[in-house]
């Protein structure tokens, strides 16, 4: 009898948990396949530089940077204010020529106001401030830079190091090159996340800074880093379906806005950690989910990620559309209040989309010019594709909105709020 039972139960888990399951299955294996690529490349892997002379490069650097920054604050307290001297004498001091030629960067900062800079090629902003106290690598919109920073009472002195330049455009002047000390070829590529596939290379006290990954002519070519990513995207496809499925628990027949939530906030999270930490870390070597064809925000990183995030956005469009319902209020002023904001969430949730269609055409290498057949790609349908998610969750909404208004008020009734709405705008 008791095995009967056990074979009852596994049976209902598996009818409610089969997608989750499976998901979390193949999202395994992947994970295994992808951590021993470079175990089983080890010995067929060129890595094209030394990963100690890389290191120690890496030391040197922050010693000079470390030296500059003394110096700096030095020639800064030597000022004699009596006899004329300002602070914009140092911008003519030899230390500008120093910086410049090994190819560094330093700001001089009073209270967070900048007061000097020894070049204007490092868009520096308050985010960039927000690193490590000692030392941090970090990606600016032109290249990798690692970042030492001192602080002296009121003073505070930063250096940029540069590591590699990196352009969304290059052509033969720009082109994504290392500092010449590091000898690495210009096909090795940066990834600053622990997670991701790679050489880790430490500081002095062995905490991670990045990693070094070779060309990947010799791992690609490897059936399994393909099956790595083919179990990845079943893993994601098939843990969509359950999010799009498991609103058919007994608990949500009459909690659909509790089912709603709880899809958003896992989406939500699921996107932020693999943003963070390049998770899973084979798809994040795919030149899709590179900046190199877009690149906007830390949730708009790269094509591959605005993908996922217009999927997102039509996924929770249609859970709305399918099962969400509000009450109907109870009172004609709060029929009114409730239909002014739906209204406001429409026109908002517009303007929004028509600001990532429009960063999308003017921000990336995508060629949207129809017309022209012979400059079409495959880059152009994932674009459509993208624009295509992001304008089917906006009619979604737009016809729910629409249905929840009709249950509530008559043609006149929504022909007046529409006017006043419009008014407002």
């Amino acid at each position: 009898m008791k095995k009967y039972l056990t074979k009852i139960d596994l049976r209902i888990v598996w009818k409610w948990y089969k997608f989750l399951i499976l998901a979390v299955l193949f999202y395994i294996i992947g994970f295994f396949l992808d951590k021993g690529i470079l175990f089983w490349n080890k010995n067929t892997l060129h890595l094209g530089f030394d990963l100690q002379a890389v290191q120690q490069t890496l030391y040197q650097r922050a010693e000079q940077s470390d030296a500059l920054i003394d110096k700096l604050y030095k020639q800064y307290n030597d000022f004699d204010k009596s006899k004329g001297n300002s602070i914009d004498s140092l911008f003519l001091s030899p230390i500008t020529d120093e910086v410049s030629k090994l190819q560094m960067s330093l700001f001089l900062l009073k209270n967070d106001t900048i007061l000097f800079w020894s070049s204007n090629t490092i868009p520096f902003s308050s985010k960039t401030m927000d690193v490590d106290t000692l030392s941090s690598i970090e990606r600016l919109p032109n290249g990798f830079y690692q970042i030492r920073k001192k602080k002296f009472k009121e003073i505070e002195i930063v250096s940029f190091a540069l590591i590699k330049q990196s352009y969304n455009y290059q052509n033969e002047f720009l082109s994504d090159r290392f500092y010449d000390e590091y000898d690495i070829p210009q096909s090795v590529s940066i990834e600053l996340s622990s997670q991701a596939l790679g050489f880790d290379i430490v500081d002095e006290q062995g905490q991670f800074m990045m990693k070094l990954m070779p060309t990947f002519a010799s791992i690609t070519d490897k059936p399994y880093y393909y099956t790595s990513i083919f179990f990845y995207s079943l893993g994601i496809i098939l843990f969509i379906i359950f999010l799009a499925t498991f609103y058919r628990f007994h608990y949500f027949t009459d909690r659909k806005s509790t089912y709603f939530l709880i899809v958003a906030i896992v989406i939500g999270l699921c996107r932020y950690v693999m943003l963070e930490w390049k998770i899973p870390a084979n798809i994040y070597t795919l030149s899709l989910f590179k900046p190199q064809y877009y690149s906007e925000s830390f949730w708009y990183a790269s094509l591959g990620d605005f993908v996922l995030n217009a999927f997102s956005f039509l996924l929770l469009s249609v859970i709305t559309w399918q099962h969400l319902a509000l009450p109907t209020p109870k009172s004609n002023v709060k029929v009114d209040i409730y239909s002014l904001l739906i209204l406001i969430f429409n026109a908002l949730w517009f303007y929004y989309i028509v600001s990532l269609v429009d960063s999308l055409i003017h921000n990336s290498n995508i060629s949207f010019q129809l017309y022209n057949i012979l400059e079409l790609n495959s880059l152009t349908i994932i674009g459509l594709l993208i624009i295509g998610a992001l304008l089917a969750s906006f009619i979604l909404l737009l016809h729910w909105s629409l249905v929840q208004l009709s249950k509530w008020m008559n043609i006149k009734r929504f022909l007046v709020i529409s006017a006043i709405f419009t008014g407002v705008l």
